[in-house]
């Protein structure tokens, strides 16, 4: 059995202005990486006669500290217009901010997430370490399809939970950008999936984060990372920039992975509006260290079980928000993204097909049922009679998505006691294409599978296998409002529902068999107090 060690090399260099990681400002103002107001602390002074009592002076000098007010998000919005003090909010609440995220040293949110975060646990079901399984509490938010998602994930107020499954993929968020990640139970506002609770994560831009700051890594197996920000400030505007980028060979043959990375903001702000257009880009690449029999890896522990194992995702988005202060109690809050999502994956497998009695035709899954082609009629075997056969599995899927939201919150008292009251509106639609095909091939002595060009179409007596070819259409219209009342300045009443209806229709481009269309209406309500 070999030992493997594990070398890693980091360098730092920037320099960063006025940021979240300055010193020597005014420290009664709020800090925008952890929307956490820092006061001052308080010294008591007594009076100047004092009696020992248990071995130290009664009235000795004593140092307090003022508790610190933590502000949480409420619903699913860019700005913190919707954010109340935690101890008036009567859930779990966990907040993991920038500096926690770059401890980590790592480019994956979900590593941070797990180390801050009670109740969250990863793993690798994909069989990369960037497109983790992120559980809460059981409930879970996966890039894998066809997974019960229970999380909601929200970037600057948009749900990135794709359009096709709902799925998560972390690997395209940008980790150096994230300003704050709020973990967020027990609240309808956030809508779909948000049974377990909901994930919201809030960017930097160049109001939060002035200067510039390069961070490269590097360490065995060919890694090396590096992450480059820039803010800027000038007058009532604000610039901001990440640029992330990782290769790493992996432990295991053909487990290599690639992650480029963009996110920039641009906005404008006043004492009375604030305006942001940010936007992102990501074009990531990953290999899979799936399941080895244990007899493979007591040969070589860097072997793999059929390969190709590869999947690729890009995306690119643009989102526009925007807040207005329309009286002092009331603040109208909007937004408009766009989100365009590409996903391929390319698996080599075993296959059923195998030759037939007569040696010159193809049969799937005994020797009498028929393989076919394409076209539908029998395929004839042109492998050799010694070739150990195998099937790359390929799918894809393209999804564009386009929403629009709308939030007022009013902080008007209600009979002399302080009131918190938000409203909002949401509307998404998304088209998505999904093909898949099974190119039958031959599997080598180092277990990779080389493709033949030869296509399997419908096969299996049922069917089992053949091309897809599907588009999906998504429209959501979501509807919430919620309501927080200070009975006394420790005594807090919270209560809000949401309304959402989803309409699905699929429509098979090779036949019938996939169409059908779903129409879902449901209402969730919740009351709760806290003292």
């Amino acid at each position: 059995m070999g030992v493997r060690a594990l070398l890693i090399v980091s360098i730092s260099t920037g320099l960063v202005l006025q940021s979240e990681f300055s010193h020597g400002q005014d420290t009664t103002k709020q800090d925008a990486t952890t929307n956490v107001q820092v006061l001052p602390p308080v010294e008591v002074s007594p009076p100047r006669a004092s009696v020992v009592t248990r071995g130290r002076p009664k009235d000795a000098i004593r140092v307090a500290r003022a508790r610190p007010r933590v502000y949480i998000p409420t619903a699913p919005t860019a700005s913190s217009a919707s954010d109340v003090e935690a101890d008036k909010v009567p859930a779990g609440i966990n907040v993991v901010d920038s500096r926690q995220i770059e401890r980590t040293g790592s480019l994956n949110i979900a590593d941070a997430l797990q180390q801050s975060v009670p109740g969250i646990s990863i793993n690798e079901v994909s069989g990369n370490p960037f497109q983790p399984d992120v559980q809460f509490r059981g409930f879970v938010a996966s890039p894998i399809a066809g997974t019960p998602q229970g999380l909601a994930v929200y970037q600057n107020g948009v749900r990135i939970n794709e359009a096709f499954g709902d799925t998560v993929n972390w690997d395209l968020i940008p980790t150096a950008a994230i300003r704050s990640v709020a973990v967020v139970t027990n609240n309808p506002a956030f809508g779909l999936n948000a049974l377990g609770g909901a994930i919201n994560l809030q960017m930097k831009d160049g109001f939060s984060y002035k200067g510039a700051e390069i961070n490269t890594m590097g360490g065995s197996f060919g890694r090396l990372q590096s992450s480059a920000q820039w803010g800027k400030q000038v007058d009532n505007f604000a610039v901001y920039g990440a640029l992330e980028g990782l290769h790493d060979n992996g432990f295991r043959n053909f487990s290599a992975s690639d992650v480029r990375r963009f996110y920039g903001d641009v906005a404008f702000k006043n004492d009375v509006n604030e305006f942001h257009l940010n936007m992102g880009f990501a074009d990531n690449k990953f290999g899979a260290t799936a399941t080895v029999p244990a007899e493979l890896l007591q040969q070589y522990w860097g072997a793999t079980y059929t390969t190709p194992q590869i999947s690729a995702n890009r995306v690119g988005y643009f989102n526009l928000t925007g807040k207005v202060e329309a009286t002092p109690s009331w603040t109208i809050e909007g937004g408009a993204h766009l989100r365009i999502f590409d996903h391929k994956t390319v698996d080599g497998n075993p296959t059923g097909t195998q030759p037939c009695v007569n040696p010159a035709l193809l049969c799937f899954g005994d020797d009498a049922t028929p393989a076919n082609g394409l076209n539908g009629t029998q395929l004839a075997n042109p492998f050799d009679p010694n070739a150990v056969l195998g099937e790359i599995d390929r799918t894809t899927t393209r999804s564009t998505t386009a929403g629009l939201s709308l939030q007022a919150t009013n902080t008007d008292q209600l009979f002399g006691h302080d009131n918190r009251f938000l409203v909002g509106a949401s509307l998404d639609s998304s088209v998505t294409r999904f093909t898949a095909s099974a190119e039958l091939g031959t599997i080598g002595p180092d277990y990779v599978v080389s493709g033949s060009g030869i296509f399997l179409g419908q096969s299996g007596d049922p069917v089992s296998i053949g091309p897809v070819s599907l588009r999906a259409t998504n429209q959501y219209t979501g509807l919430y409002a919620l309501d927080t009342f200070d009975v006394t300045k420790a005594f807090s009443i919270t209560a809000g529902g949401r309304f959402n209806n989803a309409r699905i229709s699929l429509e098979d481009q090779i036949g019938t068999a996939l169409n059908g269309k779903g129409n879902q209406s449901t209402i969730a309500i919740g009351a709760t107090y806290l003292f």
